[in-house]
């Protein structure tokens, strides 16, 4: 059973993708939240997923650093209208593990559940067809098939924001070893920013794909 927490500061959405939920008997909806100073850590930790979803302006940009900060592992699902590769990077690198446009389908939310509660990540096509020039150009660049199977757990960690102090933890190696591979897969990869690392794995739908690398 997949407990899930839904925060909206919109009872309509709220009640929207509860409806949703309730025809799937492996999900449990177990509690709400209309804003931010509605948290309650023991709530949030029984929670295997959490969506936010239309948060007002101060809830949203207090929650998630909330749960990044108190629950680092929390599996965090986000529910935006159209956002820029941006707004993508800086949502990413907040923790969250699931991006869904607000056009996407009953469907599409319990795959991204489904995928997120399995420590994958999930981003909607809305959301990986926005950049669609550069997109096209580095979907046809595969050089992450020529990464060792560490570079490869390093580079999509770093593909979803994660500090190399945090890599160097779950990984269980020093944060200069970290660093010395990041180098060298930047330099590899001919990429000079962070950002240039989620719009490759976006392009090359790692996303979608990733699982014991990411999680």
């Amino acid at each position: 059973m997949t407990s899930i927490i839904l925060a909206s500061q919109l009872s309509v959405i709220r009640e929207g993708m509860k409806r949703i939920l309730l025809a799937h008997d492996d999900m449990h909806v177990i509690a709400e939240l209309a804003d931010s100073g509605e948290i309650k850590h023991d709530i949030l930790a029984l929670a295997d997923v959490v969506i936010v979803a239309q948060m007002p302006s101060a809830g949203r940009d207090d929650f998630l650093p909330i749960l990044q900060r108190d629950f680092p592992l929390s599996r965090v699902i986000v529910v935006a209208r159209t956002p820029n590769l941006q707004q993508v990077v800086a949502t990413l690198k907040t923790g969250v593990r699931g991006l869904l446009d607000t056009s996407c389908s009953a469907a599409q939310l319990v795959a991204a559940i489904r995928a997120v509660s399995a420590g994958k990540i999930y981003l909607h096509d809305v959301v990986s067809d926005l950049m669609t020039a550069d997109l096209e150009v580095m979907s046809k660049d595969h050089s992450h098939n020529a990464l060792t199977q560490r570079e490869t757990e390093i580079f999509m960690r770093l593909a979803i924001g994660k500090k190399v102090s945090e890599i160097a933890l779950e990984l269980g190696i020093s944060i200069k070893t970290v660093s010395t591979h990041k180098a060298h897969i930047m330099e590899r990869m001919g990429m000079a920013s962070s950002s240039q690392l989620v719009q490759y794995a976006i392009a090359n739908g790692l996303f979608h794909s990733a699982d014991n690398h990411s999680g």
